[in-house]
């Protein structure tokens, strides 16, 4: 991902090095790039993505969750809140947790792919992980 963020910087700076036939300013270029990276930058936080784990399975008393080859197991009792969300075009659950663990205080998850689009079965999923911890109905979005 973060591969294609910088080739994408790096056409925005060799596009604008020799525009119309005549070669640009290298305060141009970086100008260019550097607008490119923030752009690119602020969408990468706004979406959260960096936050998305790659798989949650549930384990009847906790969560199994996954990030590439890093694994953790997450009881119910540790999870301080649970929500639905979305943002960038799509819906996300989100849990915090009581303390940080392997991926942090908090961390999302798409729900299955059934439930794409459909934003009132994502926060009756999100509820119903809730629910399983002790809590009340999970947080609205935000």
């Amino acid at each position: 991902m973060w591969a294609s963020a910088a080739a994408l910087i790096a056409f925005v700076v060799l596009s604008t090095a020799n525009v119309g036939g005549r070669p640009m300013r290298i305060r141009e270029s970086l100008f260019a790039g550097a607008a490119a990276g923030l752009f690119a930058f602020y969408f990468l936080l706004k979406l959260r993505i960096h936050r998305l784990v790659d798989e949650v399975q549930d384990g009847g008393t906790r969560l199994v969750v996954r990030k590439g080859r890093r694994e953790e197991t997450v009881d119910f009792s540790r999870i301080a809140g649970c929500w639905a969300s979305a943002g960038g075009g799509f819906h996300r659950i989100t849990v915090r947790l009581r303390e940080p663990g392997r991926f942090g205080g908090e961390f999302d998850f798409l729900p299955p792919a059934q439930l794409w689009g459909n934003a009132a079965a994502v926060r009756r999923m999100a509820e119903a992980l809730a629910a399983r911890r002790g809590e009340g109905p999970a947080r609205k979005d935000r």
